[in-house]
C-alpha cells in the first residue's frame, strides 16, 4: 500500500478524497502545504498531492522547496478550473501530472497507479523520499533550485552506486571535477584513490608512459614507472579533457577498458589492473568523430552512464543561491543591487568565473559584511 501526503483545500475535499482512495493507499491529511517537507522528513512516502487551492505557501514556492529537499519525490496537482498560465508553470517545476477538480477525482487513483506502473517498467534507480546520507552531501555540493541542478544531483547520487564507466561532458567551468569527485567520494570505493588527470596537460610522447607505465631501460633514460591505470589499485581514474588524447592512445586506452590489462612502454608482460573511470569532455564527442578526431568504439564504450552539465547562463535562477552559500562561508552577504548584477552576467567561465568574481569582490569589500554592487567586477 502506497504512502502519500494531501494537501487539501477543504475538509469537504478531503473526505471525498479519501473516500476515493483510501482504501488503496494510506493518506497523510493536511490542509497547511508549508508542514509538507518537515513530514517528508519524518517517514517515507511515495507521492505528494497538492491541491492549488490549500492553504500554506504559493504553488510554485512549495513545489520549489519540495524539490530541493527530495528531488526524486512525485507530485501531483489538483487544480479547480482551467488555469493554462499555471499548468504552464507548474510543469516547469518538475510536477508528474495535474488534476480538475471535480470531473478528475474518480480518475486520480488509476492515473497515478498506471503513472507508477510505467515508472517501474523503465530502467531507474528506484525513487527515495527520505533522505539518506549521501542525498546529503550530493546537496551541500550541488547547490540550486533549476531542474538541471536536480538532475545533476540525481545523476551522481545514481552513477555512484553504479560501477559502470561515466562520461561528463560540459563547458569549462561547469562543475564536471566537482560531479567525478563527488560520484567517487560516495561509491563503494570511496577508500581506495582518487586520481584526477587532466590529460591535456600530457605531452602525446609522454601520455603512454604516463598512463600505462614504463620499463626500466626501455628508451635512453627511462626508468620504471607503473603508470596511473596501475596506480589507482581499484580506486577511480578521472580523466579530464579526454577529447585531447591523440588517435593512438585512445585505442589502447579501449583496449585498457575492454580487457583490464595494460602493457607498459617497453615490457613483454600484460599486468591486470582494476579501476573505475570517469572522463570529461568539453567538446562535442560526436561531431570530432565526424571529423575523424575521435574513435567511434572508445566513444560507445564511454557513453554508458553520461551526464551534460548546462551552462550557468541557461540555469541562472541557481546563480542566487550559489552565491549566497559560498558567501556564507567567508561570512557575508550580498545586497540585492550586487545580486542583480550577477544575475545579468553571461559567465561564459560558468561556477569557475562565479567564485572568481565573489573572491574578488570579498577582497574589495575588505571588511565590510556585505557585498555591494560597486564590489563586483567582470
Amino acid at each position: 500500500m502506497k504512502n502519500c501526503i494531501y494537501s487539501a483545500y477543504s475538509k469537504e475535499d478531503a473526505k471525498n478524497f479519501i473516500k476515493e482512495v483510501g482504501s488503496f493507499w494510506h493518506v497523510y491529511l493536511t490542509f497547511d502545504s508549508s508542514k509538507i517537507v518537515e513530514i517528508l522528513k519524518e517517514e517515507n512516502f511515495d507521492f505528494v498531492i497538492l491541491d492549488a487551492e490549500s492553504g500554506g505557501l504559493f504553488l510554485p514556492d512549495i513545489i520549489e522547496l519540495i524539490k530541493n529537499e527530495f528531488p526524486r519525490i512525485h507530485i501531483f496537482i489538483i487544480i479547480h478550473c482551467k488555469q493554462t498560465d499555471l499548468q504552464y508553470n507548474i510543469l516547469n517545476s518538475n510536477v508528474s501530472e495535474i488534476f480538475e477538480l471535480p470531473k478528475d477525482l474518480k480518475g486520480v487513483y488509476e492515473k497515478i497507479e498506471n503513472f507508477f506502473l510505467e515508472e517501474s517498467c523503465k530502467e531507474k534507480t528506484p525513487a527515495y523520499t527520505k533522505e539518506d546520507e549521501n542525498t546529503q552531501i550530493i546537496k551541500k555540493e550541488i547547490i540550486g533550485v533549476s531542474k538541471e541542478a536536480s538532475e545533476l544531483r540525481e545523476f551522481i547520487y545514481r552513477a555512484a552506486n553504479s560501477k559502470l564507466p561515466v562520461l561528463i561532458s560540459g563547458e569549462t567551468g561547469s562543475g564536471k571535477g566537482l560531479a567525478a569527485n563527488l560520484i567517487h567520494r560516495l561509491s563503494h570505493i570511496k577508500e581506495k584513490n582518487f586520481m584526477p588527470i587532466n590529460v591535456s596537460c600530457i605531452p602525446d610522447s609522454l601520455a603512454e608512459s604516463f598512463l600505462f607505465g614504463t620499463e626500466a631501460g626501455s628508451f635512453t633514460g627511462a626508468v620504471k614507472k607503473e603508470g596511473a591505470f596501475f596506480e589507482a589499485l581499484g580506486g577511480t581514474i578521472f580523466l579530464d579533457e579526454m577529447e585531447t588524447l591523440s588517435m593512438d592512445i585512445q585505442a589502447k586506452l579501449l583496449q585498457v577498458i575492454e580487457s583490464g590489462i595494460i602493457r607498459p612502454v617497453g615490457s613483454t608482460k600484460p599486468k591486470k589492473v582494476e579501476f573505475r573511470l570517469i572522463a570529461a569532455t568539453n567538446e562535442d564527442l560526436k561531431k570530432m568523430i565526424n571529423e575523424k578526431k575521435f574513435r567511434q568504439d572508445l566513444f560507445y564504450r564511454l557513453h554508458v552512464l553520461h551526464h551534460e552539465i548546462p551552462p550557468l547562463r541557461n540555469r541562472k535562477e541557481d546563480i542566487k543561491y550559489i552565491a549566497q552559500a559560498y558567501l556564507n562561508k567567508q561570512g557575508k552577504t550580498i545586497s540585492d543591487g550586487a545580486q542583480a548584477k550577477l544575475n545579468f552576467h553571461n559567465w561564459p567561465g560558468n561556477i569557475r568565473e562565479l567564485y572568481n568574481c565573489l573572491d574578488r569582490a570579498c577582497n574589495l569589500a575588505g571588511p565590510e559584511e556585505q557585498i555591494e554592487n560597486r564590489h563586483i567586477k567582470f
